[in-house]
């Protein structure tokens, strides 16, 4: 933080941007009085401000784990994802099912 609060030079402050944290040892040196200020932009908040100005992110879908389903086959996660596909594949003809390795 201290070669970049060198670095500021003339500016009135810095900007600092992460995609991850900044420790409070970071936000301390930003702050320190009698240098340059420097503004913190974590990863949370670079993700809110794309997102206010639209700017480089495209939508994406995601998908969640449903705990409570698997949740309903034990500690077996395998056993939940091969009930989940048996029921699946009951309405396919078995000429369309896929093949099994």
């Amino acid at each position: 933080m201290q070669s970049f609060q060198g670095a500021v030079g003339d500016a009135e402050k810095g900007i600092f941007f992460t995609t991850g944290y900044f420790t409070d040892n970071a936000r301390d040196a930003a702050r320190r009085p009698g240098c340059k200020p420097i503004e913190l932009i974590d990863g949370d908040r670079l993700i809110e401000l794309l997102e206010k100005h639209e700017f480089g992110l495209l939508p994406a879908r995601t998908y969640a784990i449903d705990y409570n389903l698997m949740s309903n086959y034990g500690k077996d996660p395998k056993k939940a994802v091969h009930v989940a596909l048996n029921k699946d594949l009951q309405g396919m003809p078995r000429n369309r099912r896929p093949s099994q390795s």
